[in-house]
């Protein structure tokens, strides 16, 4: 076989069977999970924001609706991997 026969070969394997190309179905789910997760803490954080709030403005985490939301998708995303 010659170099290009060979290379032809591995790339035809690769197309088939690569793992790489076809994740397992289990990092699907895992991902899946994640992202859930991750866009649940986002939503529970701005309607933490909307419902207990800071009227005085002094309070780090609920005073803005954005370092709410962020601080919600990050426990998120922390018990979307636990």
């Amino acid at each position: 076989m010659t170099v290009m026969d060979q290379d032809a070969h591995h790339a035809s394997h690769r197309a088939v069977g690569d793992s790489a190309n076809n994740p397992k179905p289990g990092k699907k789910i895992n991902m899946l999970r994640s992202v859930l997760f991750v866009v649940g803490g986002a939503v529970s954080g701005f309607l933490y924001y909307k419902v207990v709030g800071c009227r005085s403005g002094t309070c780090p985490i609920t005073s803005s609706p954005v370092v709410s939301t962020i601080y919600g998708a990050a426990m998120g995303f922390l018990l979307g991997h636990g």
